[in-house]
């Protein structure tokens, strides 16, 4: 017998070890030994149950209130068929839809195939958030999660996350309480009444049209039928129809103690405020709940009602702030069944019209004093929203390769990460981006990275974000400077998202960053917004650094080139310093080594003004191949170069008024064509002047003009030195100016003018009386003169020089310059004289000792002639045609005439 239960157990052992596998083995493979999965989650129990809500598909969904004790049970399992118990770890989490997980618990599990475990925890949700559609659907939620972590025993992790939403309205009533009048006279309050720091709904009436309390007002309870419960609100006394005038509310909030505040007593509503209204209706003071709008994204409240009102009457949900009403639902627009309970929704989304608002909440009902009926039935307080909470996440896209960046030093195109980053939080949030290089020399010598952004004013490696609204996004660009003769290394570059003022880590992106061997170089010119000028045929150093950029010894040649042809290789030199340097052409460099070299520029001759763009140029020498340039502009300026010369540097000439004209020649020997103004300074008594204003233009390096100056010597300027100076101004250089100077001597000048006497018309007779005629005599020198006068006369004519008030012949007076007397001349014609004599009157200068003189004459008709008299009439007629009529007579008074 021993001997067969020693056989069996055996069996047994046997079956035991190879039934897991081959009870296991089919089509799909052997079953896993360990699968730990989260079998299921429930919210609420016997003792908290769960609200429900009836979905518009028929469906039910749980749901639980703010600030209100969430019970949540996890169920465990290890579904795998190991006989053996194996450990694992399993967690239940609340996540808020932000993606912020807002509590954990974990436990520690040991569990063999097929067992399974429940676990419970309890969690108040401190904010609201769910929200219901149009249609009554609610959605929304925090996430219940339930995690099971197994390590490497796992055999099967798709299973080891379990998820369920949680919707979290802010408050739900089923209107079962509440406080109101005696409207049915039986001497008690139609309402059940309510407790302190409850909230409920109170009772109260106001004159029509007014904002005066008149009493508790037509609201009150009917315990005939609810939507929930038994009991449910009406405006009128059941089996009448509802009052005419009514202005009427039933208000939200909680009754307190008398001497207590509107603090928050745990519902989770926040501070109310007082409702003076209902001051001396009831017997505690009431607390209206006060909502702000700006603490939701959206708000909505679903109530029930059934029934109907007379034309022109309404009952409405009110949205009230300071006594004004700023939002409404008004029920007769609703589509409410009049049948009896037959209970139709309504929802109202509050959002749009209270966003920016405080405000309570009331049912109201007002009436006219015509056509009445038993009104509205109203259940069921149910408010949802999604409240704003301050925890938050982002999200952030960046166009960063997934394998990282391969860089080299001083890298031409460096790494430039583009990023968007979303605010998923419900409030405006303020964040700071920090960058970094894990090469502490990186940071702390070369300043590597620039971050541009939405804030305009901060551009180094930590830069804090202008705030970033709910939802809403913004870009950023972070760009990566590769020193120059950086180590071959691998690197990380990271880019961290921090909020503002707590510091914490939002997001921390790392990005690979592997620096490569490379040769390269870069020129850098000191000074480079200064412009050097160099004028023709003169030199210049413009100093340079060349940098080995690159992470390899290198030897880098020089060199230089022009975009004007007049430039060539002997018009530039490289030096290894600037006093007493010696002339190079190529630089060895360590890497990350600098070294300053100079570069001298010789303008070429006769180069015209303007900018020449100079290439200097670092090529690396075999096994260097890298090259580098860097392009600055040297300019040639204008240079204003000119040469005047005179024909004739001094001139000596009297005052005679006959013109003296010296030739000025101007010759261009700047770089450049150019015209010069002109200015002639002299005694303005000596009546000069140039030729022309302005010259012609004047080609540049040589080219030359003609310029005239007109001396007229006017009678008269006094002897003496002058100085005439021609200015020749540069229109293009206003600055620049040549002078010319010609020195004139003006001498003595001893010059008489006799004036001739114009006889024609006049006839004389020989033998006749003796008669007189002036002649002026001018002195036109430029000095002081006396005159001796010289009389020369034909045969037949006697005249002699006799003495008058201006001029006498024994003593003849001093005559300024300029200046003229009159000399009178005595004549007459011998007897028999004929024909056309001619006198010369001839003036002789003293003071030159007769040498300068002049001489004047008159022409005398002589002979019978001049013998015809006309004697006008004593009538003169003027005709109507502008005629002048005169009558002469002609006479012959000639002697031989009898």
């Amino acid at each position: 017998m021993s001997r067969l239960k020693s056989a069996t157990l055996a069996l047994l052992l046997i079956a035991t070890l190879i039934a897991p596998i081959s009870a296991n083995v089919g089509a799909s493979g052997p079953k896993t030994m360990v699968d730990f999965t989260v079998e299921s989650i429930s919210i609420g129990n016997a003792s908290v149950p769960a609200f429900q809500w009836n979905q518009s598909d028929g469906t039910q969904k749980d749901y639980f209130l703010k600030s209100a004790v969430l019970p949540i049970q996890v169920t465990f399992k290890q579904a795998g068929s190991s006989l053996q118990t194996t450990a694992a770890t399993g967690y239940i989490e609340v996540w808020h839809p932000v993606g912020v997980k807002v509590a954990e618990w974990n436990y520690s599990l040991s569990l063999s195939g097929g067992q399974s475990v429940i676990h419970e925890v309890v969690w108040t949700a401190e904010a609201a958030h769910s929200q219901l559609d149009e249609n009554g659907t609610l959605s929304g939620g925090y996430i219940i999660k339930g995690v099971v972590d197994a390590g490497i025993a796992e055999g099967d992790t798709s299973n080891d996350v379990t998820e369920e939403n949680v919707p979290i309205a802010i408050f739900f009533d089923n209107m079962e309480r509440g406080v109101c009048g005696d409207n049915d006279n039986s001497g008690a309050s139609d309402c059940p009444g309510a407790t302190y720091n409850s909230p409920t709904f109170a009772a109260v009436g106001f004159e029509a049209g007014t904002s005066t309390t008149d009493g508790y007002g037509p609201w009150q309870m009917d315990d005939s039928s609810g939507f929930i419960g038994t009991k449910h609100w009406r405006h009128s006394v059941p089996g009448q129809d509802y009052v005419s005038n009514g202005n009427d509310h039933i208000v939200w909030g909680w009754f307190i103690p008398s001497g207590a505040s509107c603090e928050d007593p745990g519902h989770g509503l926040g501070w109310g405020i007082t409702a003076n209204e209902l001051n001396g209706l009831y017997a505690a003071p009431f607390c209206k709940v006060s909502l702000t709008g700006g603490n939701y994204i959206s708000m909505q409240l679903a109530t029930q009602a059934w029934g109907g009102l007379g034309a022109n009457d309404e009952v409405s949900l009110e949205a009230t702030s300071a006594g004004t009403v700023i939002a409404t639902k008004n029920f007769t627009e609703s589509g409410i069944s009049g049948a009896t309970d037959d209970w139709t929704p309504v929802i109202w989304d509050l959002g749009p019209d209270t966003s920016t608002q405080v405000f309570s909440l009331t049912y109201h009902f007002q009436s006219d004093n015509t056509g009445a009926s038993a009104g509205f039935h109203v259940d069921q307080f149910a408010l949802f929203g999604i409240e704003k909470v301050q925890e938050y996440t982002i999200t952030v896209n960046c166009d960063n390769p997934e394998t990282g960046y391969l860089v080299i030093p001083a890298d031409p195109l460096p790494p430039s990460l583009h990023c968007t980053l979303t605010n998923n939080g419900y409030r405006e949030k303020a964040l700071q981006i920090l960058s970094t290089i894990d090469n502490d020399t990186w940071m702390n010598t070369y300043s590597p990275i620039r971050i541009d952004s939405n804030n305009i004013n901060d551009h180094d490696y930590s830069v804090p974000l202008n705030p970033i609204g709910y939802n809403e996004t913004t870009e950023f660009w972070v760009n990566l400077t590769i020193p120059p003769g950086s180590n071959v290394e691998q690197l990380e570059w990271n880019i961290s998202l921090l909020d503002y003022y707590t510091g914490d880590a939002k997001e921390i992106i790392s990005i690979p960053l592997s620096v490569g061997a490379s040769y390269s170089v870069d020129i850098i010119q000191y000074s480079p917004g200064v412009v050097p000028s160099i004028a023709p045929g003169e030199s210049k150093l413009v100093k340079f650094r060349l940098t080995n950029t690159g992470n390899q010894m290198a030897y880098w040649n020089l060199d230089a080139y022009f975009n004007r042809s007049e430039w060539g290789n002997s018009h530039f030199r490289f030096l290894d310093a600037q006093e007493n340097g010696s002339e190079i052409s190529f630089m060895q460099l360590e890497k990350a080594e600098q070294g300053d070299f100079w570069a001298e520029f010789t303008s070429p001759y006769m180069l015209a003004p303007g900018l020449t763009e100079v290439t200097i140029l670092a090529s690396g020498q075999s096994p260097a191949i890298a090259q580098q340039t860097r392009k600055l502009d040297v300019n040639t300026p204008q240079v204003n170069d000119l040469t005047m010369v005179s024909s004739e540097q001094q001139i000596t000439a009297p005052a005679d008024a006959r013109t003296r004209i010296v030739e000025i020649e101007l010759t261009n020997n700047g770089n450049a064509p150019e015209r010069f103004d002109l200015l002639l300074t002299a005694d303005w008594r000596l009546g000069a002047s140039v030729s022309q204003p302005v010259t012609e233009e004047i080609g540049s390096n040589g080219d030359s003009t003609t310029i005239l100056l007109v001396m007229p010597m006017p009678y008269g300027i006094r002897p003496d030195t002058y100085f005439l100076t021609v200015r020749a101004s540069s229109q293009a250089n206003s600055s620049f100016f040549k002078l010319s100077q010609v020195e004139l001597i003006v001498e003595p000048t001893y010059l008489i003018n006799v004036e001739d006497v114009d006889m024609s018309g006049q006839t004389f007779q020989g033998g006749a009386d003796v008669k007189t005629i002036s002649f002026e005599v001018t002195n036109n020198g430029n000095d002081y003169d006396e005159f001796t006068i010289e009389l020369d006369t034909p045969v037949g004519m006697n005249a002699v020089v006799i003495q008058s008030d201006q001029y006498n012949p024994d003593s003849p007076p001093s005559v300024a310059q300029g200046s003229s007397v009159n000399i009178t001349v005595q004549y007459s014609f011998d007897v028999g004289t004929n024909g056309l004599l001619e006198m010369l009157v001839s003036a002789r200068s003293v003071q030159s000792g007769g040498v300068a003189g002049g001489t004047g004459s008159a022409i005398f008709q002589v002979g019978t002639q001049g013998w015809i008299d006309l004697t006008p009439g004593t009538i003169v007629t003027l005709d109507r045609e502008g005629w002048v009529l005169v009558n002469l007579t002609i006479h012959n008074r000639h002697p031989t005439n009898s």
